[in-house]
């Protein structure tokens, strides 16, 4: 490990200690206070909200798998599957990079070129948080601000930060150059890059929107599972734009899947809604049911996975 990774992996933890220790902090008062309210669980409610969100991510793995066929490669279907839901569980791990380059190896073979599934990787990711700024800005837009952590100016900035890098020339001029050296051949020429088009990010338009509405509904059955007193059904549109604020939010803070950051953003932007004890909680279960449910489609996936591997060597 270089002088540089070796720094900025130092500094990436620090960051992820500080936060973790600032969060820890505003959550202690909230949930030290939840004792004093009778909390029943309802543990049907956070298995449905396992459900929607693993089929929230079906919507995503769909996108990246239909693109890296537009682009003409053929990876063994179930690798996808498996490379997408381990690069879920690894992100964990600190260094953000880590998620494209554990997706990458996994799912490239004889069918599929490394730099294409390296693009492909990002660009997934890329459309789903801006996707989920746009439909923040529509609700913010539609019913005014939700609250005073998110309104015109915040989804502006969403929108700024997450919206251009999606557009197939700029994504495509900024990816030629960072894959640069794994498109180079032994002759010093570089394999073609591979251009995404607007037919793509269609596409991902409508497949990455039902993702973020699907994860919403999960964070709905959350709010079910402690409060069974609140409707949150029709604050639906709300809770999908609160929590993909927080998604994107959670990825710009340097800290592994966003830990802490987004549970941070979660509980500020639901507290007017479930109260401040509550908003804690349900940002902290949230984070537990999906880690769950992402586990156990590894699990699953295991055996699955070696199939598919041999069927590779073949």
């Amino acid at each position: 490990m270089t002088l540089t990774r070796r720094s900025k992996l130092i500094l990436q933890i620090a960051v992820t200690l500080l936060v973790i220790a600032f969060v820890t902090y505003a959550f202690w008062k909230p949930l030290q206070q939840i004792s004093q309210h009778q909390v029943v669980w309802n543990y049907g409610y956070l298995a449905c909200a396992g459900g929607v969100y693993l089929l929230g991510l079906s919507c995503s793995v769909t996108f990246w798998w239909l693109s890296l066929l537009s682009l003409g490669q053929r990876p063994v279907p179930i690798r996808v599957l498996w490379a997408y839901f381990v690069g879920h569980v690894a992100k964990y791990v600190p260094g953000k990079a880590l998620v494209v380059l554990l997706r990458t190896v996994l799912v490239k073979g004889p069918h599929c070129r490394l730099e294409v599934a390296a693009v492909t990787v990002v660009y997934e990711t890329m459309v789903f948080m801006a996707v989920g700024a746009v439909l923040a800005a529509f609700v913010v837009l539609i019913q005014g601000p939700l609250s005073e952590h998110l309104n015109y100016v915040h989804v502006a900035l969403l929108l700024a930060g997450a919206v251009p890098l999606v557009i197939p020339a700029v994504f495509n001029a900024i990816m030629k150059r960072l894959t640069a050296p794994l498109r180079k051949l032994p002759d010093g020429t570089h394999a073609p890059f591979p251009q995404l088009d607007m037919r793509i990010l269609t596409l991902g338009i409508f497949l990455q929107a039902a993702c973020n509405v699907l994860v919403g509904t999960s964070l709905a059955f959350v709010v079910l599972s402690v409060r069974p007193d609140i409707n949150p059904w029709p604050m639906l549109p709300e809770l999908v734009a609160k929590l993909a604020a927080a998604t994107v939010l959670g990825f710009v803070i340097p800290t592994p899947a966003g830990l802490g950051t987004r549970e941070w953003a979660i509980m500020v932007l639901l507290q007017d809604q479930v109260g401040t004890d509550y908003a804690a909680l349900i940002a902290l279960l949230t984070r537990l049911t999906w880690l769950v449910s992402e586990c156990t489609m590894v699990i699953i996936l295991y055996p699955f996975r070696l199939m598919g591997s041999n069927e590779n060597k073949l």
